[in-house]
């Protein structure tokens, strides 16, 4: 008896292993949806499924966007809400990070440049630097 317990716990420790991580999830949306004859239908089930990659570039633009240090993926709080949010998120390193936003901004330079490009105007760009005299 013990032995049979024992090949279906390492059989499923096994499986949770090769789970397939791309797989779909049921979620179900609490939308309100009126129908012609005045009854409501609640719940409406919709499949999604995680994708590693569009989470890392999500995570990229908010560093950029909310100009927060790199080093805020490594924290133990950021880390522990990740968790929480989805378990099996890989949360990247600061130097992960610093690869994708740099992606990002090589990404948006080329969108800049075939914008300009394509102008049949011309832009000027003009500064103005000035010095206090007191300081």
């Amino acid at each position: 008896m013990e032995l049979v317990l024992r090949k279906i716990i390492y059989s499923y420790k096994k499986y949770l292993v090769n789970l397939d991580r791309t797989q779909k999830f049921i979620d179900f949306d609490s939308r309100t949806i009126g129908n012609q004859d005045g009854s409501i239908t609640v719940s409406v089930p919709k499949c999604w499924h995680f994708d590693h990659g569009v989470s890392r570039k999500a995570l990229a633009r908010m560093v950029i966007l909310d100009e927060l240090p790199f080093m805020f993926v490594e924290h133990e709080g950021f880390c522990d809400f990740c968790k929480t949010m989805y378990p099996d998120f890989v949360v990247p390193s600061r130097y992960t990070l610093t690869r994708d936003c740099y992606g990002i901004f090589i990404d948006k330079r080329k969108k800049l440049k075939s914008f300009f490009q394509k102008m049949s105007s011309r832009i000027y760009l003009t500064t103005d630097t000035w010095t206090s005299g007191k300081t």
